[in-house]
C-alpha cells in the first residue's frame, strides 16, 4: 500500500480505528480488521470524526465490510451502532455463530479437487489450509509451482533477491527441488551457473520478484558445461543432466 514510509501515522489511527469498531479483542482475524481500517484511513487521509460522519458513503476494506456483517462472529459488546448500520446498509447480515450456518465439509472431494487441479495429493496440513483460506492457498500453491521453495532462502534473499556475482548458500533436504540432501552454492561467478552436488536443482526458477515491483534476473542466457557433465540451459531456469548420473 506504500506506507512504510507513514508507520508512525498509521499506529495512530489503530488506536482510533479500534475504537469506531467498539474496541475489539485482539485476536486473528479481529486485529486485522482493525489494522486495515487504520490503513485505510491513512491513505485517504480520514479521521476518526470523518470516518464515523461518511460511513454510509465510504468504500470501506472488505474485512471491515465482513466483520460488520458478522461474518468472524459477533464481539461480546455487540456492534457499534450507528455505525454498522450506516456501513451495511441492506448487506445481509449474520445472526450467531457463524459456523452453525455452514453445511460439513467432505475432506475427500477436496483433496481430489486440490490434487487435480495442482498436480499432487495434498497433505493434511494443505486440505486444512484450503478450507480455511481456499484463495490464499491457492495463490501460495501457483507461488510455489513458479519459483520453487524460496522457504529456504534467507529474508534479505528472498524479500530484495541477490547481488551481481553473490554467493550463497541453499539448504537442501527432501522436497527441495528434485535432489535430496546437501548444499548448493548459487550464483557462484559470473552468476550463470549453479554449483551443487551432483544433483539435478530445480527449486529457484524464473526470477526473484522483490517487493516493490522490482525484479533481478537468475543469470545470463549462456550455455555451458561445467565439472558435473551438467550445464546451464537457456535463461537460467534449471540443470538438466547430459546424460546419466
Amino acid at each position: 500500500m506504500g506506507l512504510g514510509h507513514k508507520f508512525k501515522e498509521v499506529k495512530r489511527a489503530y488506536t482510533e480505528a479500534n475504537k469506531i469498531l467498539g474496541d475489539l479483542i485482539k485476536v486473528t482475524p479481529s486485529s486485522k480488521v482493525v489494522g486495515d481500517l487504520a490503513q485505510f484511513m491513512v491513505q485517504n487521509g480520514l479521521s476518526r470524526e470523518e470516518v464515523e460522519a461518511r460511513a454510509d458513503e465510504l468504500s470501506f476494506p472488505l474485512s471491515v465490510v465482513e466483520f460488520l456483517q458478522g461474518h468472524i462472529g459477533s464481539p461480546p459488546g455487540g456492534f457499534p451502532e450507528p455505525f454498522r448500520s450506516r456501513v451495511l446498509k441492506d448487506l445481509p447480515r449474520v445472526e450467531g455463530r457463524p459456523g452453525a450456518s455452514l453445511p460439513p465439509l467432505d475432506f475427500e472431494a477436496l483433496g481430489k479437487e486440490l490434487g487435480a487441479r495442482h498436480g499432487a495429493p495434498p497433505a493434511p496440513e494443505d486440505l486444512l489450509s484450503a478450507a480455511l483460506y481456499p484463495k490464499v492457498y491457492d495463490e501460495f500453491r501457483t507461488f510455489t509451482s513458479t519459483f520453487g521453495p524460496v522457504s529456504c532462502l534467507g529474508t534479505r534473499l528472498f524479500l530484495e533477491g541477490p547481488t551481481i556475482a553473490e554467493e550463497f548458500e541453499v539448504g537442501g533436504g527432501e522436497g527441495f527441488g528434485g535432489g535430496s540432501g546437501g548444499t548448493g552454492r548459487g550464483l557462484e561467478g559470473t552468476g550463470r551457473h549453479w554449483e551443487g552436488t551432483g544433483r539435478q536443482w530445480e527449486g529457484i526458477r524464473g526470477h526473484w520478484e522483490a517487493l516493490g515491483g522490482t525484479g533481478r534476473g537468475l543469470g545470463g542466457t549462456g550455455r555451458g558445461l561445467d565439472g558435473t557433465g551438467r550445464h546451464w540451459e537457456g535463461t537460467g531456469r534449471h540443470w538438466e543432466a547430459l546424460g546419466g548420473d
